[in-house]
């Protein structure tokens, strides 16, 4: 999970607690990513600094080569 620390509409804590619930419960543990200096749409909009960190992890999750 990707999440903006200024985000407004999904606050930090929904995610750090969803990521919280699903552990334990996958064959996979829950990964979450904080972005500093990021609100909701900075995260999937291409012109933001955010995006990039975004879009890194989320290769990575996906195994992007």
């Amino acid at each position: 999970m990707v999440s903006g620390v200024l985000d407004r509409l999904v606050p930090p804590w929904v995610a750090y607690d969803y990521a919280r619930a699903l552990k334990g419960k996958s064959t996979t543990e829950p990964r979450l990513v904080s972005v500093p200096e990021a609100g909701h749409f900075d995260l999937v909009t291409p012109s933001a600094p955010a995006w990039k960190q975004a879009r890194s992890f989320i290769e990575e999750a996906l195994e992007v080569r």
